[in-house]
């Protein structure tokens, strides 16, 4: 929205129920590509010249980066607690359900 690339605007067709999440990903991988070009052939932008465009979009991408570690990491951990609580939760059952048996 900052570049006047409204096109982006696209992903929040993957909010529709059922097929809207395949448009989505879809989406994300063609604006990943386009996207810096798109906002720096917009006539619109605010930037004097190339030089400037690739400095600030230069800020931005390390921000992305970081963000997408960041995504990872809490998605790794996120998995981790899920086998913890099921490995947790069965073995409790285990336990419960063998108590009965003696």
């Amino acid at each position: 929205i900052a570049n006047r690339a409204y096109l982006g605007l696209l992903i929040l067709i993957g909010l529709i129920p059922w097929i809207g999440w395949i448009f989505g990903i879809v989406w994300m991988i063609v604006f990943g590509f386009n996207g810096e070009k798109w906002a720096l052939e917009n006539r619109d932008n605010k930037y004097r010249d190339e030089e400037e465009f690739r400095k600030v979009m230069g800020g931005w991408n390390r921000a992305g980066f970081v963000a997408f570690i960041i995504g990872i990491v809490l998605f790794v951990i996120a998995i981790l607690i899920l086998i913890f609580v099921l490995v947790f939760a069965f073995n409790s059952y285990n336990n419960f359900d063998n108590g009965y048996r003696d």
